[in-house]
């Protein structure tokens, strides 16, 4: 017999707001992908928002589409006193000639995961499987003229820069690359298959054998996994054939798990990054391990004043609430504020989702301190707090109720 799930237990749905001032990403994803909900500040926003044309990271290359071609930046950093940042030129862009005039002139998300995103241009039948943590930056053609450009010179045939920077270019199958300026070659005839590039870290030459090696395995997607206490695994699925090259983050690496015997790290590939020097490891499944800090001296005592500011900021803005609901006979939680949906600049642009894990959480501190205070206002709102936790910490994937209101892990990968 059939149970349907209580009405105590459906996840409560706060009112819905017409935003003037939010984009609209649907455009670039596929039809598919439309009934779930779309990622926000996920690693490839930028590919979603105005015209989708701004670059993004993805360890250790920034990314920048066009209508047409795809841009691949390996970036130097700029910095002073105030910030430091990587700084984006078009060491190679990838482009295919018109096939299907017809088809949409802009590049389409066809499918997404925690680390990966395939970018597809129909109207030059190029797919781009583009993973974090990534060498190489891999794409397949169907039955087309392939030309690879450069905002400066090639100096020899396997990818020299006249910036000193060596790429490696790896196809599938046979394919003639023909020099057409100083800025660019071309592939003669049509061409079906993958194509792999690789920047070869500082020109060292010595790296290219190992590069060689693992050019025929590559990723299509990549997830985080925090099932297992105080561990976080990331699982990579991979086609081609061999082992899998993938680079370390200097975090990930530090606390990756001693008894991780499948994950073989080969310190002697080093790519540079904004977060520090990315290692080579050689797995399908990179498990990191670290205890809980719940000790007072693993904070020091300027970190523990903000921290304990921030957690008063809140609970004073929760416990206003619970005032006026005495006073007013009106739930704080039952209040609406819109002016986030009218202006990109109120509420912190809280209406385009900035920050907004940030937001939600300094209420959530509050609201799970105030609990302790007033256990009855705690069991009235408790599906209000946990719609919050879910907008950034749902951690399921079936496409159940609860499951479809946000998507999985929001936030993971600032990282």
């Amino acid at each position: 017999m059939a149970h349907s799930k209580p009405k105590s237990d459906a996840p409560f749905l706060f009112p819905k707001c017409e935003a003037s001032v939010l984009p609209d990403p649907s455009r670039f994803f596929s039809n598919h992908l439309l009934s779930n909900p779309l990622p926000t500040n996920s690693f490839f926003q930028n590919f979603t928002l105005g015209k989708g044309d701004q670059p993004e990271y993805f360890h250790p290359y920034l990314i920048k589409p066009a209508k047409s071609s795809l841009s691949i930046s390996y970036p130097s950093l700029f910095h002073n006193s105030d910030f430091f940042h990587e700084v984006f030129k078009p060491d190679i862009t990838i482009s295919g000639s018109p096939v299907d005039q017809s088809s949409r002139q802009t590049h389409q998300i066809s499918s997404f995961s925690d680390l990966g995103v395939n970018l597809d241009f129909p109207s030059s039948n190029l797919r781009f499987f583009l993973v974090r943590g990534s060498p190489f930056i891999t794409f397949s053609v169907s039955c087309n003229t392939i030309t690879i450009s450069t905002s400066h010179e090639f100096v020899s045939f396997s990818a020299k820069l006249n910036n000193n920077q060596t790429w490696l270019i790896y196809a599938s199958s046979p394919i003639k690359l023909t020099k057409h300026d100083n800025s660019s070659i071309r592939c003669r005839g049509e061409f079906s298959g993958l194509i792999r590039m690789a920047v070869l870290p500082n020109s060292k030459p010595d790296f290219e054998p190992v590069l060689d090696r693992f050019s025929r395995s590559y990723p299509v997607s990549g997830d985080a996994d925090f099932t297992k206490p105080f561990t976080l695994e990331y699982k990579w699925e991979k086609r081609g054939h061999g082992d899998l090259l993938m680079l370390a983050h200097p975090l990930h690496l530090k606390l990756l798990s001693k008894d991780n015997e499948s994950v073989t790290v080969l310190n002697n590939i080093k790519y540079k990054s904004i977060d520090g020097d990315l290692t080579g490891d050689v797995a399908l499944t990179q498990r990191s391990e670290t205890r809980l800090a719940t000790r007072r001296d693993h904070l020091s005592s300027h970190q523990r004043r903000y921290l304990i500011k921030l957690f008063v900021s809140g609970l004073e803005l929760v416990l206003s609430l619970r005032e006026s609901d005495s006073e007013s006979g009106e739930a704080g939680f039952d209040r609406r504020r819109v002016q986030g949906s009218r202006n990109a600049r109120e509420d912190h642009g809280y209406g385009i989702y900035n920050n907004h894990h940030v937001h939600l959480g300094y209420f959530l501190y509050a609201i799970a301190a105030l609990v302790k205070i007033d256990p009855l206002w705690g069991k009235r709102y408790r599906a209000h707090a946990y719609t919050l936790l879910a907008d950034y910490m749902t951690l399921g994937r079936k496409c159940d109720q609860a499951d479809t209101l946000s998507t999985p892990y929001r936030k993971i990968n600032d990282k």
